[in-house]
């Protein structure tokens, strides 16, 4: 099965999180294919059990056109959607029924599903979107980034989402193999194309995270296979902060509720919620304040800020002291004091990090020193490391 390959060839060789979903419709005993059931619902369990894997719904029926199925009547409504037998669409039992038939029935022991996975033309109305926030779950999908070097425009760089009534669809940041593929009639290998995509996006200024979106079927070719490899080496080699897609959808919610204010000597930032990243324009300075640390890229500043909660200052240069350049996992605590800097790092790999002038830091965990690799890099053999000792003259 499609499946089988994604699990042995993919998920379990590229240990980054992944958020993977099952379709209710297609794996659940009274659906259709109740003879494949057994092994369907076997194999969603063994993805499901994966230490880097996160559960998502993709729905019951897998609606086509969400808002065509909402206003249809009678036998048309099955043109938008899987025949499932005696069926007609029911936004409850799309969104939190999926829900919670994954969580009884294929979800390992403490863990359950986080996210909802727009499908098909992923045109919600708000109806849904509510039953997603009443079965306790996040959503994304949608939008439309799919700009590449043939077509470098920005009108093909989607919003982070779109307001539906009281509640907020989060977008997928990039679009899947099928728009790279031509609907899935070849290339087979058009996904690799998506590498194009992330350096327009970052390139010259950072509009979009990374995020490698493909269907179970990219695993039935040779091509589309190839492809993926392809493109999980390119994102291996990028300096990533791996994330699961609840946690981007969460951060997408808190950017909207952000609150900038000028201070007599600065700025404040409230309400940042998981948000630890302040991006400013090279030209205002360099940041200090509740700051860990920051990076420069092309003619922008980010400030790895501490709190959800903080004051900024900009300057011509940063106070004495370690500071952080990057890394690859959340910095939930950064305390400094008499020169020394404490850090828990939370992750999702083994925390890699650098530092400002580097060169001349002293970095020492669990009561040993940590060496400096190429480019600057500190590695850490746990995801997450408390109490780990930044000192620099």
């Amino acid at each position: 099965m499609a499946g089988e390959v994604l699990l042995e060839d993919i998920l379990a060789r590229h240990r980054i999180p992944h958020t993977v979903s099952v379709i209710e419709g297609e794996v659940a005993p009274n659906g259709l294919y109740p003879q494949l059931s057994p092994a369907l619902e076997s194999l969603a369990k063994r993805i499901f059990a994966l230490s880097n894997v996160e559960i998502a719904s993709h729905s019951l029926s897998h609606p086509f056109r969400w808002q065509a199925l909402a206003r249809a009547a009678g036998g048309d409504e099955y043109q938008y959607s899987l025949k499932l037998p005696g069926y007609s669409y029911d936004a409850r039992a799309e969104v939190g029924g999926s829900v919670k038939y994954i969580d009884e029935r294929l979800a390992p022991q403490g863990k359950r599903t986080r996210v909802f996975l727009w499908t098909g033309d992923c045109n919600p109305d708000e109806l849904p979107l509510a039953e997603a926030e009443r079965a306790g779950v996040l959503n994304m999908n949608g939008g439309d980034t799919v700009t590449t070097r043939a077509d470098p425009s920005l009108t093909r760089v989607s919003p982070l989402g779109i307001p539906r009534g009281r509640y907020y669809q989060v977008y997928a940041p990039n679009q899947n193999e099928n728009v790279y593929t031509g609907l899935w009639r070849g290339p087979y290998y058009g996904f690799e194309k998506v590498i194009e995509t992330f350096e327009l996006t970052e390139t010259p200024r950072r509009l979009k995270a990374v995020n490698i979106y493909y269907h179970a079927y990219s695993a039935t070719k040779a091509a589309s296979v190839a492809a993926l490899d392809k493109v999980y080496a390119w994102a291996a080699a990028q300096p990533l902060h791996p994330v699961y897609a609840s946690e981007y959808a969460q951060r997408v919610l808190d950017f909207r509720k952000v609150v900038v204010a000028r201070t007599a000597t600065g700025w404040r930032v409230r309400g940042l919620g998981t948000l630890r990243t302040l991006r400013t324009p090279t030209s205002m300075g360099v940041p200090s304040g509740d700051v860990a640390g920051h990076a420069a890229k092309d003619d922008q500043t980010y400030a790895i800020v501490t709190a959800p909660e903080v004051e900024l200052r900009y300057g011509a240069s940063a106070p004495p002291g370690p500071r952080l350049a990057d890394a690859n996992a959340r910095i939930a605590r950064f305390e400094r004091n008499a020169g020394v800097a404490r850090v828990l790092f939370v992750g999702h790999m083994p925390v890699e990090f650098r530092l400002q002038d580097g060169a001349r830091c002293d970095v020492r965990y669990e009561g040993r020193s940590v060496a400096r690799g190429p480019g600057g890099l500190y590695r850490l053999a746990r995801n997450q490391a408390d109490g780990v000792e930044l000192r620099c003259p």
